[in-house]
């Protein structure tokens, strides 16, 4: 399955959104990395950060991946859950990254492409279709 345009999913709580991406990635062999927004998910969270981790002259920082570069970078299919709880700040990053059909970020002066069988899926209880103008929207 290859979409140009992330899928965004709304429906009330209960009706089947996170178990249908999660069983349509099972049906077509795609592994599905589902992300839980909440109030304190933070874009670091997502794309990753500077750690601290010991080295023989000490304690040195060295980029970690967060979960959602980690998923683009292994071509699974994502699924944002919950995005009616996200702050504003997550929910503005990820409009303005997958708009783009090819996916390009820049982070430590390294550009990322998407890999070729990665796909964006958005749940929420919240209609955002003002939001999402650039999405395929599947109301349940």
């Amino acid at each position: 399955m290859q979409l140009s345009k992330p899928v965004l999913l709304e429906g009330s709580p209960g009706v089947g959104k996170t178990s249908l991406i999660m069983a349509l990635g099972k049906f077509s062999g795609h592994t599905v990395v589902r992300i839980n927004l909440s109030e304190q998910t933070d874009i670091m969270d997502l794309l990753g950060s500077d750690l601290p981790v010991e080295a023989d002259d000490g304690i040195q920082f060295a980029w970690s991946d967060g979960i959602l570069l980690q998923a683009i970078k292994q071509g699974s299919w994502v699924l944002l859950d919950e995005l009616n709880l996200s702050p504003q700040s997550v929910l503005e990053f990820t409009t303005a990254t997958f708009l783009p059909a090819a996916l390009e970020m820049e982070i430590e002066h390294r550009e990322l492409s998407n890999h070729t069988k990665f796909v964006c899926f958005r749940s929420s209880i919240i209609h955002f279709l003002d939001v999402f103008v650039n999405e395929f929207l599947l109301v349940l």
